[in-house]
């Protein structure tokens, strides 16, 4: 039997209704802690905590969650490196994400990576 497994990826700060229609599609979540942009040097207000995300991840039904340790250095992989270190040693069939996501060196990697 073949399994499709779906994993949403982003930071889901507040799980909003865009997130949550986004984890319907999913399976499995892998998300980042500290949020990218925190790390990046801006500003950024954050809705919740890392446990409340975890929390509000959960109650949409998502069971397995990953927490990326987001540094510098996670900031300037390709994202091809990215893909082979994080995301295809979960066994991910598809991946889904707001419109506007983009990782890697230079947020060069969309979902069509």
């Amino acid at each position: 039997m073949n399994v499709t497994k779906a994993l949403a990826i982003g930071t889901f700060d507040g799980v909003h209704l865009g997130h949550r229609r986004v984890l319907e599609q999913a399976d499995a979540v892998v998300t980042f802690d500290p949020h990218p942009r925190v790390v990046l040097g801006n500003q950024v207000e954050l809705i919740s905590t890392l446990e409340r995300r975890l929390e509000l991840i959960r109650e949409a039904g998502i069971e397995e969650v990953v927490v990326v340790d987001f540094t510098l250095e996670l900031s300037q992989l390709e994202p091809e490196e990215f893909v082979e270190r994080h995301i295809r040693p979960l066994g991910a069939s598809a991946v889904v994400a707001g419109e506007d996501f983009r990782f890697g060196r230079q947020r060069r990697g969309d979902l069509d990576l």
